[in-house]
């Protein structure tokens, strides 16, 4: 399901995590460079399966990613302003012990390749408007196939006499 997917795609985010141990519970508010977009990973079981929840789409440089706890809900969300927010989804980790370790994650879905995100304004939020859903002003840039993340993202073909540029 989900969960498999999640797994094997390169996500970063804000984590809150119970524990440093392997297999820990957390939640995870997680984008990816992937047509998956941002998302809710969460475990809710020690050693259990990763799970993934809701789906926005991402629009680098521009998203902004929440996490909210309130007693044993934590909830993600995302944003392409850092001030209208959709939910993501929310998960309970029951008996949640009072404090977790918070940070930035990323994995790279390959113990022996490395990856590289970049975060920038990490720190408390406050308020902003909370919706049901967002939607691009436009369509997302996808890729050309499913096979492969090649995009592409402008065509000119039989530009105006005045420019001979075709291009790609």
């Amino acid at each position: 399901g989900q969960g498999a997917r999640a797994r094997a795609l390169r996500v970063a985010g804000l984590m809150a995590r119970e524990t440093l141990a392997a297999n820990s519970r957390f939640a995870m508010a997680a984008a990816t460079p992937s047509s998956a977009g941002a998302f809710l990973l969460s475990r809710t079981t020690v050693g259990g399966n990763v799970s993934s929840t809701g789906s926005l789409p991402v629009n680098y440089p521009q998203t902004w990613l929440r996490l909210t706890r309130s007693n044993t809900v934590f909830t993600a969300y995302a944003s392409f302003d850092g001030e209208t927010w959709a939910s993501l989804g929310s998960v309970t980790l029951a008996s949640a012990a009072s404090t977790f370790n918070v940070g930035l994650a990323i994995n790279s879905a390959n113990a022996s390749q490395a990856a590289t995100a970049r975060f920038q304004d990490f720190g408390n939020a406050s308020g902003g408007t909370f919706v049901s859903d967002l939607t691009l002003p436009w369509e997302p840039m996808g890729p050309a196939t499913r096979n492969t993340g090649l995009v592409i993202s402008e065509i000119m073909y039989h530009p105006k006499p005045a420019n001979d540029l075709e291009f790609v």
